[in-house]
């Protein structure tokens, strides 16, 4: 679907979002919070430890919550892949069931809209 001239990125434009960039920022910021107090965890050295946790405390606490909007969205990933790899559908009809995934995810992100902003918040 990709070869054909304007197919690249079906649904892609219409449902990018200032939102979903700000999330995947802030799922970038606490994976190196997490990341980095695991490593400074395993050297066994409490008081830098005690230390990064205090300044990026809230950063990992919002671990959980921020992994699973990340999941939710790679399935969505996932599902376009699975669409645009099949070689049953025509192109018309890949487009239209992206376009509904593509529906569905920006439905989420709306619902996910004031945890996100929240959580941003937070860390103000």
């Amino acid at each position: 679907m990709a070869s054909l001239p304007g197919m690249a990125r079906v649904g892609v434009k219409e449902f990018d979002s200032a939102l979903k960039t700000d999330f995947y920022n802030l799922a970038s910021e606490v994976e190196t919070a997490v990341a980095t107090a695991n490593s400074i965890k395993a050297t066994l050295n409490a008081e830098e430890y005690r230390d990064y946790l205090q300044k990026t405390g809230k950063l990992q606490a919002m671990a959980p919550q921020v992994n699973a909007i990340k999941l939710q969205l790679n399935n969505i990933r996932k599902q376009i892949g699975i669409i645009s790899d099949d070689t049953t559908m025509s192109d018309t009809e890949k487009q239209v069931r992206i376009t509904q995934i593509r529906e569905i995810e920006a439905q989420m992100m709306k619902q996910w809209e004031p945890l996100i902003r929240q959580m941003r918040q937070s860390l103000s």
